[in-house]
């Protein structure tokens, strides 16, 4: 592969995104990898590649004397270059003594990284993700977004009833034209509940994505679902539920209802997105409370089964339908090491 004049020899083991490229020593070449490459490839599934920089392994020769410079020519011209012909965004960098120095020279220069998008529950909304976004953007650095939905906190109203095809909505036409007014291209999705729905039905429709998060997500409808709910709706009548929830929506009433109702009507119980999992290729992160009241870890099993790429499972004892509250501090580990990767 001709990348700046130079012919590189290239390894490419196909995979899922993002794709690993490796970044040999001062010495090294696609040999002296030895076997890591293909352990990485085998124990992932990822896209694998590696290349021997000029004038290194069988690739074409480099001018010589170096200069000082070189391994930020490596990392502002040589690199781009090669992933752009290699059609590769995003990737994980693993760079080794010099290699791993021109990797932090292409992050430091701006490298992209994939911002994180979150997605709120049926009764959320940004306030309601408590502090859990400045959290992520402070463990990670990355570009983190939050919004309400259209009928939830300070957004404005949404049409009622909702339809039972109101997430894939979310997911098809307001979820793409939201991220394309924000110029955010393959974020991570992180969901809670319905927006774990909207993430899925989003990614598996097609929309590009780094990786997906999923808080007690649901691919179908179960019979403690449909109980739990049952349950709010009581709540919302009898107790402080609805004075609570006043704090974070404009129009509690309509925000309760819109998700309610539509959870309780009959024809909700035919909801079932797991056509859309095949279609997912990139890695998924799924964290689950075991006294989720909401749903149990069947959901998992259905994700992990469908999913094309790979899929971890987090089920967390003692925790019920707020993983990211309640075990607040395992969680974002987790997504941390998680969004890492991606």
């Amino acid at each position: 592969m001709i990348v700046d004049g130079v012919d590189l020899d290239v390894e490419d083991r196909p995979g899922t995104a993002p794709a690993i490229v490796l970044l040999h020593e001062g010495l090294g070449s696609i040999g002296l990898w030895r076997n890591v490459p293909a352990a990485l490839h085998d124990g992932t599934g990822r896209r694998t590649v590696t290349y021997s920089r000029a004038g290194y392994g069988r690739s074409g020769p480099a001018p010589l004397p170096r200069p000082v410079t070189y391994m930020h020519h490596e990392a502002d011209v040589v690199l781009p270059g090669l992933l752009a012909d290699l059609g590769i965004e995003r990737p994980v960098l693993i760079g080794h003594s010099d290699g791993a120095s021109i990797a932090l020279l292409a992050a430091g220069a701006g490298f992209p990284v994939a911002a994180l998008v979150l997605l709120h529950e049926g009764l959320g909304s940004i306030e309601l993700w408590r502090g859990t976004p400045a959290a992520l953007h402070a463990a990670t650095g990355r570009r983190v977004v939050t919004s309400s939905r259209a009928g939830y906190g300070r957004s404005g109203p949404a049409a009622l009833p909702r339809p039972v095809s109101y997430m894939h909505h979310e997911a098809d036409v307001v979820l793409p034209a939201l991220l394309a007014t924000l110029g955010i291209d393959r974020p991570v999705l992180v969901g809670h509940s319905d927006g774990a729905s909207i993430a899925l039905l989003h990614a598996g429709a097609g929309h590009p994505v780094a990786g997906l998060v999923l808080l007690a997500p649901h691919v179908v409808v179960e019979d403690v679902s449909v109980s739990a709910i049952a349950a709010a709706r009581d709540a919302y009548a009898t107790t402080d539920l609805r004075d609570r929830l006043a704090r974070y929506h404009d129009d509690v009433d309509a925000t309760f209802r819109g998700w309610n109702d539509v959870w309780l009507s009959p024809p909700f119980r035919d909801w079932d997105i797991t056509g859309r999992l095949p279609a997912i290729d990139a890695p998924v992160l799924v964290i689950q409370g075991a006294d989720d009241p909401y749903g149990t870890t069947r959901q998992l099993d259905l994700i992990a089964a469908g999913v094309s790429g790979p899929c971890t499972q987090l089920v967390l004892p003692g925790v019920g339908h707020a993983p990211h509250v309640e075990a607040r501090d395992e969680v974002l580990a987790a997504i941390n090491s998680f969004v890492a990767t991606t």
